[in-house]
């Protein structure tokens, strides 16, 4: 899929912090407090300005699909991203791709657990985050270079909004 906007999400305190195959961008879910672009390791590339995301994947075995969705991370316009991605115990070479990634670019963490699903692999990340945002992409999808510029910039326009979603559309169904 690739993702023009960002896809309703479910939020339940049962089932996981966050249900369905869709991602979501959204503030004020945690107590900590959030970090500015100006804050990271590299920050003199990015604007002092612009608000942190922090982009979680939870994945498993996504080897076919995982470098392209992590490319599609890479080439956003908006530069104020960290990536964690939390293999939930993949077997398939997948985190060890993305090992190889994260040793190139310092904004992608590799977070390795027990296969325990989706759910407690997102909840993962939303833990370990230190963005101001927290968007979740599944490990199969990608965005257009402008999604996080436009959701990141809506929600900042917008301060009352706490979620912000939109549509997708279908690229492929071979996978």
């Amino acid at each position: 899929l690739a993702h023009s906007g960002i896809l309703g999400a479910t939020i339940g305190s049962t089932a996981g912090l966050f249900a369905g195959s869709a991602v979501a961008l959204w503030q004020g879910l945690r107590h900590t407090r959030p970090r500015l672009a100006a804050e990271l390791p590299l920050a003199g590339e990015l604007s002092r300005e612009a608000p942190l995301v922090s982009v979680i994947i939870a994945s498993y075995n996504s080897a076919e699909t995982i470098a392209e969705t992590i490319a599609s991370v890479q080439t956003q316009t908006h530069k104020a991203w960290e990536l964690l991605v939390i293999d939930d115990g993949s077997t398939d070479g997948s985190p060890e791709m993305v090992a190889r990634l994260a040793d190139a670019e310092s904004r992608i963490r590799l977070i390795r657990q027990q296969n325990a699903g989706p759910s407690v692999a997102r909840n993962r990340g939303v833990a370990e985050a230190c963005g101001h945002y927290v968007a979740f992409l599944d490990s199969d999808d990608i965005w257009s270079p402008e999604h996080l510029a436009l959701t990141a910039r809506a929600l900042e326009e917008n301060p009352n909004l706490g979620i912000s979603f939109g549509g997708c559309r279908m690229l492929s169904q071979s996978v």
